[in-house]
């Protein structure tokens, strides 16, 4: 009669794995990390300046809507997380920034239904999204 093994005992022949097997799959596991850690890096940084694009929108939409009303010449700022458009020293309208993104100081707007409106995200320092009679384009005004 045999004697009964518990389950998950040893074997006396079992040897495990070998040192070549262990350094194996440490080596496809860093090769696979290595491909994928850059990827996740430049997926931060577009999503970061998604939200500097989605801003321009949303001021332009605001601008283009003034000019609709009649508005004159016009400053666009934005400091602590806000954004705001006067005329002179009325407030037409203002809103809120996404996190970390910045209007630049060059952003303008005059009568004409001229403007450059300039967005960035300082969190990865991406470069500034602008809009303007063109439309959306790449760098400052």
């Amino acid at each position: 009669m045999r004697p009964i093994r518990r389950p998950g005992a040893a074997r006396p022949d079992d040897r495990g794995f070998t040192l070549i097997e262990l350094l194996v799959v440490m080596i496809v596991l860093g090769l696979l990390a290595a491909i994928a850690v850059p990827a996740m890096l430049t997926q931060r940084r577009k999503a970061y300046e998604s939200t500097a694009k989605a801003d321009v929108k949303n001021i332009t939409k605001e601008i283009m809507a003034l000019y609709v009303d009649g508005a004159g010449p016009m400053t666009i700022a934005g400091s602590a997380g806000a954004w705001e458009i006067r005329s002179g020293t009325e407030v037409l309208t203002s809103g809120e920034l996404s996190e970390h993104n910045v209007v630049s100081a060059a952003s303008y707007a005059n009568d004409s239904t001229d403007f450059c409106l300039s967005v960035r995200n300082t969190e990865v320092n991406a470069q500034f999204w602008t809009a303007d009679d063109v439309g959306l384009r790449a760098g400052d005004c």
